[in-house]
Parts: C-alpha cells; structure tokens; sequence
C-alpha cells in the first residue's frame, strides 16, 4: 500500500481527465473573456467536473467593467498596420511620428525625450523581471507621449493583447507584432514611417462568475487552491490559464477520491476566478465578498496555479507571509528531488495578490519560457507538455498534502 503522499501522486499520473479537460476547455470553448458568453460555458463545465467529483458546489456572482471595441484601424505612411489595441485604450484619432525606445528600462525613460510623439517600447523581458507593460504606459504619459506602442518579442506575426488599466487610459495603446516594429525602425531611420490611428470604444458592465467546489473538513480551518479560468479575446488561453484550470481540476478529483483525506481535517476550497486578465477582479471580489465579512472560516493558506506548463519551461514557485512554510516547503521539496525552484516574494500579477495582502500565507506555482505565447492567438494545447503539466500538478499535490497531513498549516 502506498504512502499518503505517493497516493496522491499516483492518482494525478494516472488521471486522464488532466489533458482531457485543456483540451475541452480550449478547443470548445476557445477565448474566454470574462462576462462573455463562452467564460459562462466554461464557467458550467467547470462547476459539473467539480459536481462529478462529488464536490459541494456554487457560484460566486461578481460585476466588473469591460471594454468593448468598436473601431481600431492603424496605418504605417497610408498602408494598413496588422495591430490590436490594448484593453481600455483612449478612443482618438491622431497621425504622428514614432519615438524607439530599444531597451525600456528606469535610465533610458530618464534619458529619453518622446515628448509630442507615439512611443514604440522594443521587447523586454516583463515576465521575468523586466518593466511591465503598465509601468512603461505609466513612463510614456509622464514623459509626454501622445500615444504609445509596444512590440511583440514573438516572431512571425504575433499579435501580443492585455491591460493598462481598468478604466480609459490618458492616450491611445496598442500592440503591433515583431515585424513591423521593426519596420517602423527601418522607416524612422529614413525618415518616414508615420502613424495614424483610429480607435473608438465603450465601457459596458458585465457580470462574472468565480466558481467554488469544497471538500468540506471538521475544523473551522480552510485551504485554497485556485487558478483563473478566463483568457483574452484573441486565443483559448491554453498555457495562460488552461494549464492552472486543469491543475485544480485534478487536485479537486484526486483530493475526493483519496483516502489521504482522512489524515487531515481541514476543509479544501477550490477556486475558479474570473476577471483575472481584467486587473484580478475575480479574486479581489472573492476576497471582499468572502474574506473581509468573515463568510469563511478562518484561511491558513492559498495556493494559486497560473501557467502551470509550457514545453521547455522552468519550473518555480513562490512563497509569502510565512517563513516557516516556506522551509518546510524547501525541505520537503529536497527530500523528494522534486524539480522546482523555490523562491520566498510576494506574488505579482496573479489572484493570490489580494489573499497575501491580507496576511494569508500564499504558494503558487508556474512554469515560463520564452516564446510561452500567451495573450496571443497562438497559446494553444499544442504548446503543453502533457507529460510535464502532470508532474507540475503532482509536485503540487504532493507539497498540499504534505503541508495538511503534518499539520504544519495550523500553526502559521
């Protein structure tokens, strides 16, 4: 018979549901941004996977703002430019010429004079310490900018779509692809390669739905998993965020069925957020509806799984708001050679931000590499490692298990 630990990795190696469920999701579904029609379908999916895993189940209704395009054409000295607009971008028509920032950082926006002209940002490493994207649209404001571009680091065409904010932004933003850009370089340097843009939109109100699954314990203290199920408009989000979807899916299956429960009494919540690509919303709703009104018991940990696989990738994970976890976590992942790298921080960019500003301890775990496509067309299935997606989810299920069987929660 097999240990606790070494059932739950088993039963996630041998689940076929892992790959079934992406593949689902993705390819029924296929884009799925928050408040539309096909994030309302996965959203039911979801909520009957966690019903035949036997799960006590319901929906957690939230309202958001979101933008609606109406008009976007851009053009490159009067030919048509193959580029999107940014979520929420300011609604004009402006013609002007192009400033290139080739190595976006805090010295060269210091250095840099763009003032009256659109700001093109070459590639940068966002994901991976780099300047985010917000950041930089935050830089070209300030420094004058009457609009701002940022170009793909994929290439091939990639169109790379997402956020500046919540709400309208102070001047019209969009992306181009990796192509182009450089085309617009190629033209500056002669002194051509004007810009013109049209780009019309409204904000409209949606509703949304974070759907939650328990396995309900004995004592008043609760675990969290979760992951977000929407995605951008423009793909079905296989690796940002199918892979995490199917990761709690499979955690939420194994855990139900698992004699390993009886060694621990704490009730396990599975969560499914929406509006994550939006500005977190689903998580921040969760949390002011459930957390800050005390309509849960009291939450010892929260782990959050975002892009949990993408071929060739490195895997980490990150730990906030308790030390001691964090060792255990370290420890435990030495003595079992699991292939993850640790790192104690605060989360960035992802749902566990509002439970680790609220003092709760968090995990999560991800995978990234360059291209990982996401927040483009091209972030489909066939970009997973099924193989590696199942030892990511095992890894996780293995570090849970740990943590609850020892107890070693209830004491942060």
């Amino acid at each position: 018979m097999r240990e606790p630990i070494g059932d739950i990795i088993g039963n996630i190696w041998s689940s076929t549901d892992i790959s079934n469920n992406l593949n689902y999701i993705c390819d029924t579904f296929g884009p799925r941004p928050a408040g539309s029609e096909s994030a309302d379908l996965a959203g039911d999916y979801i909520k009957n996977k966690l019903d035949e895993y036997g799960l006590d189940t319901h929906k957690h209704q939230f309202e958001h703002a979101y933008w609606e395009k109406e008009k976007a054409e851009f053009y490159l000295d009067n030919n048509k430019l193959h580029a999107i607009p940014f979520h929420f971008s300011k609604s004009e028509e402006l013609t002007g010429d192009c400033f290139i920032l080739k190595t976006p950082s805090e010295k060269s926006f210091e250095k840099a004079n763009f003032q009256g002209k659109i700001l093109l940002v070459t590639p940068t490493k966002q994901r991976h310490g780099g300047m985010s994207r917000k950041e930089m649209f935050r830089r070209a404001v300030e420094g004058g900018a009457i609009g701002f571009i940022q170009m793909s680091s994929i290439m091939g065409g990639v169109l790379e779509t997402g956020s500046i904010g919540n709400d309208f932004t102070e001047i019209p933003a969009f992306s181009c692809s990796f192509e182009n850009g450089r085309l617009i370089e190629r033209l500056q340097n002669k002194g051509k390669g004007k810009i013109s843009l049209s780009i019309q939109g409204k904000k409209v109100k949606k509703s949304s739905y974070n759907i939650i699954g328990d396995i309900k314990g004995s004592s008043d203290n609760m675990v969290i998993s979760g992951a977000h199920y929407d995605t951008w408009d423009i793909g079905p989000g296989a690796f940002d965020n199918g892979t995490g979807v199917s990761t709690v899916l499979a955690l939420a299956e194994v855990y139900s069925k698992s004699t390993v429960k009886d060694k621990f009494d704490d009730t396990l919540r599975f969560i499914f957020f929406s509006g994550e690509e939006l500005g977190i919303l689903g998580s921040e709703a969760y949390t002011k509806d459930y957390i800050d009104t005390d309509r849960t018991p009291k939450v010892s940990l929260m782990c959050n799984y975002d892009c949990t696989n993408i071929k060739g990738g490195v895997r980490g994970a990150f730990t906030s708001n308790s030390m001691s976890m964090h060792k255990s976590i370290v420890n435990f992942v030495e003595s079992r050679g699991f292939d993850i790298k640790m790192s104690l921080r605060p989360p960035h960019g992802t749902d566990a931000i509002h439970f680790s500003n609220r003092k709760i301890p968090t995990f999560g775990l991800a995978q990234f590499t360059a291209p990982s496509y996401m927040h483009t067309a091209f972030d489909t299935p066939d970009k997973i490692d099924i193989s590696e997606l199942k030892n990511s989810t095992a890894i996780a299920g293995a570090i849970l298990a740990d943590l609850l069987i020892t107890g070693k929660m209830k004491n942060v």
